[in-house]
């Protein structure tokens, strides 16, 4: 299966870290890894520059999955994204919250990682153990378990219409 430029760039991002699995995936010691600076606070999750570095900022509030989901969100901004939101137009800003939610699917549940797991016979089995094993909710696990079976089918098509054209292409013209 091929890989997109983000999937490529968390696979880069995890190994260059030496984060090979998902045991490895725990918020303080990946933070510590990218060197991103960690704030637990009674307010909504944000990121922030401060004397030249980013800190994360977490709701102290949520569940261990759902700080996990948040650092996979507000990572992006420091990573993938320039400027402050808030001085953006809200086309933009709209636009780097979507990249920022692709982000933390593919941060949270990586692809290099996910394809190595054995699916269970179900959907709901295999959410579960996505959810167990990443540390992240159900339905988030349930989300990301369709992307990856999206494109995964997508690939395999694209694969087969690949062979079937060439194919076609041959007798055709021999």
């Amino acid at each position: 299966m091929f890989y997109t430029a983000l999937e490529d760039y968390i696979t880069n991002l995890y190994l260059t870290n030496s984060i090979h699995s998902p045991e490895q995936l725990v918020l303080e010691k990946v933070a510590e890894k990218l060197k991103v600076p960690i704030r637990y606070w009674k307010y909504g999750s944000e990121t922030n520059k401060k004397n030249g570095k980013y800190i994360i900022f977490i709701n102290k509030h949520l569940t261990p999955q759902q700080k996990w989901q948040e650092f996979g969100h507000e990572l992006c901004h420091p990573l993938r994204h320039v400027g402050r939101q808030e001085y953006l137009p809200f086309p933009f800003y709209e636009m780097q919250e979507r990249q920022a939610n692709s982000f933390m699917y593919n941060f949270c549940v990586p692809t290099f990682m996910l394809e190595r797991m054995e699916m269970k016979s179900t959907y709901h089995e295999t959410a579960i153990l996505i959810a167990d094993s990443f540390n992240v909710e159900y339905g988030f696990a349930l989300n990301r378990l369709e992307m990856y079976l999206r494109k995964r089918d997508e690939f395999a098509f694209y694969e087969k219409m690949k062979k079937e054209v060439s194919s076609h292409a041959r007798t055709n013209y021999l």
